[in-house]
């Protein structure tokens, strides 16, 4: 018994379905290249969830009487407590989600890493506090309320 080649069998100018062949080979061709995008998509989707998994692990507030120092890899933003005028809430992502933000008077002492993205080197005047999970009850509140009274009280915050 001959073992023919499914191509040959598909392309033969008898077979009814050779006018599709084309189509089919390109059909399949374009199936394999989305499964391999959605595979690199899935990747990259999991690498950058790990990337900022660690971005906010090591993110952190050094507190002094002096001020204030805010790390997290690629910058650090450092402001005295008399630069601190409150606590405002923020919206993002449509206005969907919110987060808290010291606002400052004017902007905080930076110094970035060569690999910080370009658009993160304009003047801060705040410093976000959404991932310091109940910061008010915490140091940070208690630095807060220690070396700039009334941030929190006076409705500022």
């Amino acid at each position: 018994m001959h073992n023919a080649d499914p191509w040959e069998i598909l392309t033969r100018p008898d077979n009814p379905l050779s006018p599709l062949a084309p189509g089919a080979l390109i059909g399949i061709l374009l199936g394999a290249a989305m499964l391999i995008l959605e595979g690199f998509a899935a990747l990259w989707l999991f690498l950058t969830g790990c990337l900022t998994i660690q971005l906010v692990r090591k993110t952190r507030m050094d507190l002094s009487a002096d001020g204030l120092t805010f790390r997290f890899p690629g910058a650090v933003m450092t402001t005295g407590w008399e630069n601190v005028q409150g606590v405002k809430a923020k919206k993002y992502f449509f206005g969907l989600r919110e987060y808290e933000a010291l606002v400052l008077a004017e902007p905080t002492r930076q110094t970035l890493a060569w690999w910080f993205p370009f658009w993160s080197r304009q003047p801060v005047r705040e410093i976000p506090l959404s991932m310091f999970p109940d910061w008010r009850e915490r140091e940070l509140g208690a630095a807060a309320r220690r070396y700039a009274p009334g941030i929190l009280e006076n409705g500022k915050g």
